[in-house]
């Protein structure tokens, strides 16, 4: 579950776009989807992912240097 934040990103539609507010109701849905209605016996455990803060682009493919601002971290990521 990332928010696509920049367009060099070659994985953007991967995502469900750059809304916080749009890609948490989808992780909601997704994780209901999975799991069903009833917490005391889910069908499924759903494990989403990625990382806080990971939306790309990044020059390797298994690390990322996070390097972002408290402001942005309450606007954009803590939403979805």
């Amino acid at each position: 579950i990332n928010i696509f934040r920049d367009p060099r990103w070659g994985r953007g539609m991967e995502t469900y776009g750059e809304d916080p507010f749009l890609t948490g109701q989808m992780a909601v849905g997704f994780i209901r989807g999975l799991q069903g209605d009833d917490l005391n016996h889910p069908r499924t455990i759903a494990t989403p992912k990625h990382i806080a803060v990971h939306s790309g682009p990044e020059p390797g493919r298994h690390g990322f240097d996070v390097d972002v601002s408290p402001r942005d971290v309450e606007a954009t990521y803590t939403p979805a």
